[in-house]
């Protein structure tokens, strides 16, 4: 109740509603709604939902065929990459087995010919080079752990 002499001035209240939907396709009273205002609205919200979902299947239909051309090219960058290293291993070893050979032909000679003490230098080249790579190798594994070492 006002007090005598004052005056309030009027207060206006204004209200919203705000409606969402999610989708291609928008609930039953907004589509009757549209066609009120616009003829064949409502065929073209399905035209435009189908052609939206045949749109989201052909993307993931390319999404899926570039994922697996690319799993096949690394498929095959690997086996080539095995290849390679097979390749590799056996030239190392033909060229290793063609050096000890002629390191130990050379030490034949020498020795055959008075010189006992090069061709034994000779044959310790390809004889180290050997226990080089099996200590390497046996380094390579892992070191086994102190109750590995000392079984009780």
């Amino acid at each position: 109740m006002p007090v005598s002499g004052q005056v309030h001035p009027p207060q206006h209240f204004q209200s919203q509603q705000i409606e969402h939907y999610q989708g291609a396709v928008p609930p039953p009273a907004l589509i009757e709604h549209f066609q009120r205002i616009v003829p064949d609205a409502g065929k073209q919200f399905f035209e435009m939902a189908r052609a939206e979902a045949a749109h989201q299947q052909k993307l993931q239909s390319d999404a899926l065929a570039a994922n697996i051309e690319t799993q096949a090219k690394q498929v095959a960058l690997a086996e080539q990459q095995t290849r390679s290293g097979i390749f590799t291993d056996r030239m190392g070893l033909v060229g290793g087995v063609m050096i000890s050979a002629a390191s130990i032909a050379g030490a034949i000679y020498l020795g055959l010919h008075g010189a006992q003490a090069v061709g034994c230098a000779l044959v310790a080249l390809p004889t180290a080079s050997v226990l080089m790579a099996l200590r390497g190798r046996n380094s390579a594994e892992p070191p086994k752990s102190q109750d590995q070492r000392n079984p009780k």
